[in-house]
């Protein structure tokens, strides 16, 4: 017989009870604190031998997880029973959901596949309780075992009422602690394995954790990063914009904004941040900031605005871009009653160049005869002079 649960003899109900809800609060683990729950009631009424049987996780089966005072041969052939309306006691209470009571065993049709087994074992009652989740889902069974035919009485009833709240309450606390530890395990891959630099940040914009994601921003450990204020990581002329975004994120408003940061190598990069507050139990305790570096996202968008303005030979405004500006400066001194000025620029015997020295040297000539004097290195997106398209056109 297992003795998990000493000097239970000594002890009253009460006083064993209140043991138990110590060993739930102190996190023992479940088979032991089921065991000690069986003994409990075992010890107080000694002809009575208690088991509780667990579901699966599929909810289709009853496991065996304690019964002290039953044989361990009787407990390890139930192991596995099918829950179901004909399944004996406890498989039967598990699919009603609700008291199940066998006077007689060897009369009860639903004890047909565990008759012999159980009067082989001088077991001639039952009565069998489900346990049940908060959602109303079978947790298991607690049952009573005797060696005669009985049928119990309201008090007997009540114990067993009373025994499987408790066995309940045990298996709940171990179902929500491994879910609190599966959340977290969760929570800890997304955060520890994002690709993107996370931060957890207090209520005062202080870093109180940082991803190995996050070291690519600027050269320190994670040890570094904590404590440091999260606006510091960005530019000096964001970091009020970025501290409003913080700020909005601390009162529970979910935040998406663009900032600018320098990595290690001291390049700039625009990031894309969204700030989400943090709340434990309704409370906002501090804000997630979730980085994404979007530089050459940026790169590419001002690289496709760039051509559908200007001519990709001579990096010039192109013809539709310059009409529309013409149509502006007309409107513009139109509305100021001012005078506006367009000089056009011919080229004389450009055809000559591109027949003698081919249309290649003649797009260099171009781009070379656009180019102000004394500035052989003028990058092309900063010429401000914007004469018409030439382009292709071959004189």
């Amino acid at each position: 017989m297992n003795t998990c649960f000493t000097s239970v003899n000594s002890k009253t109900l009460s006083e064993s009870q209140r043991d138990i809800l110590d060993m739930i609060a102190t996190d023992r683990h479940l088979d032991e604190i089921l065991c000690a729950i069986c003994q409990m009631l075992d010890a107080q009424s000694p002809e009575i031998f208690s088991s509780i049987l667990l579901a699966d996780a599929e909810g289709k089966r009853l496991l065996s997880a304690a019964a002290p005072g039953l044989p361990i041969e009787y407990s390890q052939a139930i192991h596995g029973m099918a829950i179901g309306p004909q399944e004996g006691t406890c498989g039967t209470a598990a699919f009603r959901r609700e008291l199940v009571v066998t006077e007689d065993i060897a009369l009860d049709p639903s004890w047909e596949r565990f008759r012999s087994l159980a009067l082989g074992h001088n077991l001639h009652s039952c009565w069998s309780m489900p346990l049940l989740s908060h959602q109303g889902r079978v947790l298991g069974t607690f049952a009573f075992y005797q060696n005669r035919t009985h049928k119990p009485d309201e008090a007997q009833i009540q114990r067993l009422g009373c025994a499987a709240q408790l066995a309940a309450i045990a298996i709940r606390h171990e179902c929500d602690g491994r879910s609190l530890e599966e959340s977290e395990q969760r929570f800890r891959s997304l955060f520890t394995y994002n690709p993107n630099p996370v931060f957890a940040l207090d209520l005062a914009g202080r870093i109180q954790n940082a991803n190995p994601a996050s070291l690519k921003l600027k050269p320190y450990t994670t040890s570094d990063l904590i404590g440091h204020h999260f606006v510091n990581l960005v530019i000096e002329e964001e970091q009020q914009r970025v501290g409003r975004h913080f700020s909005a994120a601390c009162t529970g408003e979910h935040q998406r904004f663009e900032a600018r940061f320098r990595d290690a190598s001291d390049m700039l990069l625009t990031m894309d941040i969204s700030n989400l507050p943090i709340r434990v139990n309704g409370e906002i305790v501090g804000v997630f900031a979730v980085v994404r570096d979007i530089s050459e996202q940026k790169h590419y968008e001002r690289e496709l605005s760039f051509n559908a303005c200007h001519d990709r030979l001579t990096g010039l405004l192109n013809r539709v871009t310059l009409e529309d500006r013409l149509i502006e400066g007309c409107h513009i001194s139109r509305r100021h009653k001012r005078r506006m000025a367009v000089m056009c620029i011919d080229l004389d015997g450009f055809k000559s160049i591109n027949d003698s020295l081919g249309h290649s040297f003649g797009d260099q000539v171009l781009i070379e005869g656009i180019r102000p004097a004394n500035t052989p290195s003028w990058p092309r997106r900063q010429r401000r002079w914007c004469p018409p398209d030439l382009s292709g056109h071959h004189f």
